[in-house]
């Protein structure tokens, strides 16, 4: 037996008041995105004016948390307070700012284990080492919130990099869909564990010279990613855990095509930091490993060579964030719980804290949420990109239809999501829970 339900009544008692001038419910003027999110009972509104709705209450939020004092102190500081923890950051901006806002590169310095003044100086040289190759962009180089060997991505770290790329979207100086993550050595340590756990976030990603410790790629299926390794870097058996994790997303990729796009630069006869460089603002191809699968198997033709660009910067700027992407794959259990709610969202699926789900594959296709693969209980967020919201939606388990019905435009939905994700990209109008059979 098994149930489902939409979390919403399908219609309010009372018709929404809509201002005759601008067609919007009064209730966005007079009322605040935190109000509307928190409103008891349903604000049932048309589909009419949808996306007009959805711009201004974005621009509403927008102009709500620009006034926030502890946001403005945060930005002019150029440091992030959470209870008693603070974390600095250097901030670059290059060139003219396009028409959708600055790309963003988040990049982790060096260093881990060691003392406080040792990790300065690896910050210090981070707060310039990728900045000479944006030729138009925001570079943001945060100090790690500690001196222990996995600084970046101590759980306490996580809602600072969601506050940080919230604050410069919310500016108006950000492309959301342009938010990409850098780092080298403990930096590329934290690259390999933040990016699947804040991959509904990013654009892409470059790992140098960094040791992924057991961390899953299953999350990295909308997120492309670039490894960069020294062919000799022995140190933590470095060289040949990079190739083991080009291996692992060979294999997702060859089962799932559409996604997993990455590559793996294994560096001939290249050290920790020498003489390859993924900064090297000069077009200079290095000569990296073929056949990285042979090399870790020492078979014949191992260590043939070809050469490529190695600078991180120009290869994430190929890459875009899809905000609205039909197909998704997560691993739910891979997240970092210290991001509160957002750790149980991906996209346009959520889950319970509670929740046993290991792997969930969903694709949205003709107003049609197909669920190929989920052990337990889930949730749908409704994408008005990806659904028409005028139209029946049905959700099905493989070939077994769990639910059909009308789709109800909730303003509180809309609010919830707008105030949790500050995106104006991922503004859902309504969520479906669905008990897996």
């Amino acid at each position: 037996m098994f149930y489902i339900w939409l979390l919403i009544a399908c219609a309010t008692k009372n018709p929404v008041s809509v201002n005759q001038q601008t067609g919007l419910p009064t209730i966005i003027q007079n009322q605040s995105i935190d109000e509307i999110a928190q409103a008891k009972d349903p604000i049932v509104i048309p589909p009419e004016n949808l996306a007009k709705i959805r711009k201004q209450m974005w621009k509403k939020h927008v102009a709500e948390q620009q006034e926030n004092s502890l946001r403005q102190k945060e930005r002019k500081k150029n440091k992030l307070w959470i209870e008693n923890t603070t974390m600095k950051y250097s901030l670059k901006a290059n060139g003219e700012k396009p028409p959708n806002g600055y790309p963003l590169y988040i990049a982790l310095h060096g260093g881990g284990g060691g003392p406080g003044v040792m990790n300065d100086m690896q910050w210090r040289a981070m707060k310039s080492y990728y900045n000479g190759s944006i030729p138009r962009g925001i570079y943001v180089a945060p100090r790690g919130i500690t001196n222990t060997w996995n600084l970046h991505f101590v759980g306490q770290s996580y809602p600072f990099y969601d506050k940080l790329i919230d604050n410069l979207i919310l500016s108006g100086e950000v492309n959301p869909n342009r938010v990409y993550l850098l780092g080298f050595s403990a930096g590329g340590d934290g690259v390999y564990q933040i990016t699947p756990r804040m991959a509904e976030r990013l654009a892409g990603a470059n790992m140098s010279a960094g040791h992924p410790n057991g961390t899953p790629a299953i999350n990295l299926y909308q997120v492309p990613f670039l490894i960069q390794m020294g062919e000799n870097d022995r140190a933590y058996n470095r060289n040949r855990a990079a190739v083991q994790y080009f291996v692992q997303l060979q294999n997702l990729k060859q089962k799932n095509p559409e996604g997993y796009s990455h590559d793996l630069f294994l560096h001939k006869n290249g050290t920790h930091n020498s003489p390859w460089r993924d900064n090297n603002t000069s077009i200079v191809k290095y000569p990296i490993i073929k056949h990285p699968g042979k090399w870790l198997k020492k078979r014949k033709g191992n260590r043939q060579a070809i050469k490529r660009d190695a600078n991180a910067v120009r290869w994430l700027l190929k890459h875009r964030r899809d905000p609205h992407p039909k197909q998704l794959i997560w691993q739910p259990t891979t997240r970092a719980n210290s991001r509160g709610e957002r750790a149980m969202y991906h996209y346009w699926l959520h889950v319970d804290p509670d929740n046993k789900n290991t792997r969930i594959e969903a694709l949205v296709e003709n107003n049609t949420v197909t669920i190929t693969e989920a052990q337990d209980d889930l949730s749908i967020l409704i994408d008005p990109i990806l659904v028409d919201v005028t139209q029946p939606i049905t959700i099905k388990k493989q070939d077994q239809v769990l639910y059909t019905g009308e789709i109800v435009i909730d303003l509180r939905h809309l609010a919830k999501s707008i105030k949790m994700r500050n995106d104006p990209h991922t503004i859902y109008v309504n969520t479906i829970a669905v008990d897996i059979p």
